[in-house]
């Protein structure tokens, strides 16, 4: 039969024992630590600092004293009263002090009677209740005065030391005494810990034992959270999938509508595009929060580590953000803090995505008052505080802000709408930088959020040479399409006619490769997954032909909206990426990007 640990009868009693054992012990020492706080008083007490500090702001009154007769300025002046200040302010000390000992000591007593008479003398051309000016006569009574009072400063110093000497003699000789008992002291605590020590060792012994049976349930349960996690990573590759294919029928929704919007509608007609655009743009605004959480909970994410400039990045915050504040006449301000890092190296998409989502947070929930971001720096970090004077929230809601799904209040979130996912985001992220998010809100005041991004000071990038922009291109483009969904290719036809360009299609890479060869294009809008062949292979075909076709503009369209799919879409040879949903303004803004014509007058633009 295999013993098992003390119960807690046996376990109470010997706790018994062994606390009153060192109740004892404490008693003890106590009445030790008495005694020997009796018999010294060297520490933090120690009156010769006190003294000595007396002493030596005497002679800082005395040199001012002197200084003010040869050099009669007001600042010499301030500076007397503020020496004299700090001298009766350690006589104060040492009058008060309970180490002084001037009430049984004739000496003490009559030398601070002295310095006293002289404060009450002084005290009235020179006291905190005195106009400050100069006049030369009183510089001369003080500095007479003082000459009176050195012996007696010199003589409580001298005081202070004898004292402390002879203290520290009574301190040794009391040390000495209480030796034995502090011997028998330490041999009693080895007893204790002795038995305490056989007392753990069984116990642990006995607990080993027992580690046995634990091991097959903690296999158990990590085979439980591997499954968890599986299970969590499938979920996410499946929400990052959803949102994949998403794109492609709001790519159709949000197109039309684009289209439909530059016809000739009547009022109502315009106000149910606007409505509909609306929804579908929050919609799309949902499924990228889905597929940014996917990719948080896979370790997706990868941060770029470049050069941005944090004030061009609160100027490009704070213009997105100010229609939305002007449409609930909200008042939208920026205060950036002198000396902020002209060159941060960092991800600026990511800054930029928390930043957005606390301001449009903020404005989303004040409807009145004011919506302001604070920018500051320290040696270690950049300092983001956003401030608001909406709804607030209740200790209760905070609790519950950063947890997936949820807002602050339900009924609010009722109100005010969204999915809860936003703020779980900019955390994650600001997490994955290193950051911190702190928040502050009283409800019915406003709230506060609080980000720090570790400062990483860093060169400016290379300045590019002045681009030049040339008037929006009005000429017929031949367009080439490839796209293996037909409602994509009836999108892009829709926009492309309402450009005034012709176009033709291709349903993968291999058409589109043999489209290319067979008549000339002006450019090439190719999406990057398609059957037979994809956009990537087709494009690296189409370079591999040289001539003008090394030249020829090729656009990647895809629904994959990540920095990566990008990098290797631009590696394969492609000139330009666009991200599913495509806007009919930014189609043309990337059409006349990489085809332009330059008119006879070009306008010279810096690089910003």
């Amino acid at each position: 039969m295999s013993k098992k640990p003390l119960g807690k009868g046996p376990l109470s009693i010997i706790a018994a024992v062994v606390l009153l054992m060192i109740i004892s012990m404490m008693l003890m020492l106590n009445r030790q630590y008495d005694i020997l706080q009796k018999s010294s008083r060297i520490g933090a007490d120690n009156d010769v600092w006190a003294y000595a500090q007396l002493g030596y702001e005497y002679y800082r009154l005395s040199d001012q004293a002197e200084r003010l007769l040869v050099d009669q300025d007001a600042l010499q002046m301030k500076n007397l009263r503020m020496r004299y200040d700090i001298f009766v302010s350690r006589v104060d000390v040492i009058a008060k002090a309970p180490y002084a000992n001037h009430e049984t000591n004739p000496q003490i007593q009559n030398n601070l009677n002295a310095l006293q008479k002289f404060i009450a003398e002084t005290d009235r051309y020179l006291g905190p209740d005195v106009p400050l000016k100069y006049h030369r006569q009183h510089i001369i009574t003080l500095r007479t005065n003082l000459d009176r009072q050195q012996d007696i400063i010199l003589n409580m110093i001298q005081f202070a030391k004898d004292d402390t000497l002879r203290s520290a003699e009574h301190y040794a000789k009391t040390l000495s005494e209480q030796s034995k008992t502090i011997t028998s002291l330490v041999l009693l605590q080895l007893g204790l810990t002795l038995a305490f020590s056989l007392l753990l060792y069984r116990q642990n012994r006995l607990e080993h034992l027992r580690s046995d049976e634990l091991q097959d349930l903690n296999l158990a349960l990590a085979g439980a959270t591997q499954r968890a996690e599986l299970a969590n990573q499938s979920k996410s590759i499946f929400l990052a999938n959803m949102s994949h294919e998403i794109r492609t029928p709001m790519n159709a929704v949000l197109g039309m509508l684009d289209v439909l919007s530059t016809m000739s509608l009547n009022e109502q007609q315009n106000d149910y595009v606007i409505t509909a655009r609306s929804s579908a743009q929050h919609l799309l605004a949902l499924l990228n929060d889905i597929l940014d959480l996917s990719r948080l909970e896979t370790g997706q994410i990868e941060f770029e580590n470049a050069p941005y400039s944090p004030q061009q990045l609160l100027r490009e915050c704070m213009r997105l953000m100010r229609m939305r504040a002007n449409e609930k006449n909200i008042h939208l301000t920026l205060a950036v803090a002198d000396h902020l890092p002209e060159w941060q190296l960092g991800d600026i998409v990511r800054m930029r995505q928390i930043l957005l989502n606390l301001l449009g947070n903020a404005i989303k929930f004040t409807e009145k008052g004011e919506v302001a971001l604070c920018v500051s720096s320290n040696k270690d970090d950049l300092i983001f505080m956003i401030n608001d004077t909406g709804i607030g929230m209740t200790p209760e809601g905070l609790s519950r802000l950063f947890k997936r799904f949820q807002q602050a209040d339900n009924k609010i979130a009722r109100h005010y709408g969204g999915s809860g996912l936003g703020l779980e985001i900019s955390l994650t992220l600001i997490e994955l930088m290193h950051g911190h998010i702190d928040v502050q809100s009283q409800f019915g005041v406003g709230s506060q959020f609080t980000v720090l991004i570790p400062r990483i000071d860093c060169d400016p990038p290379p300045v590019a040479a002045p681009s030049v922009h040339y008037a929006p291109q009005i000429a017929r483009l031949n367009i080439l399409a490839a796209d293996d969904n037909a409602v994509n290719l009836k999108v892009l036809s829709a926009m492309l006619k309402q450009l005034g360009h012709q176009v033709d299609f291709a349903i993968d890479g291999t058409e589109a490769l043999a489209k290319v060869q067979a008549k000339h294009y002006d450019l090439v809008l190719m999406d990057g997954h398609m059957p037979v062949m994809d956009g990537l292979e087709a494009t690296r075909q189409i370079r591999r032909l040289g001539g003008n076709y090394a030249a020829l503009p090729i656009i990647a369209l895809s629904a994959d909206a990540l920095a990566e799919s990008r990098s290797q879409f631009l590696a394969a040879g492609m000139n330009d990426f666009l991200a599913k949903p495509i806007l009919l303004k930014t189609l043309e803004h990337i059409i006349n990007k990489n085809c332009q014509t330059a008119p006879a007058s070009p306008v010279q633009n810096d690089a910003y």
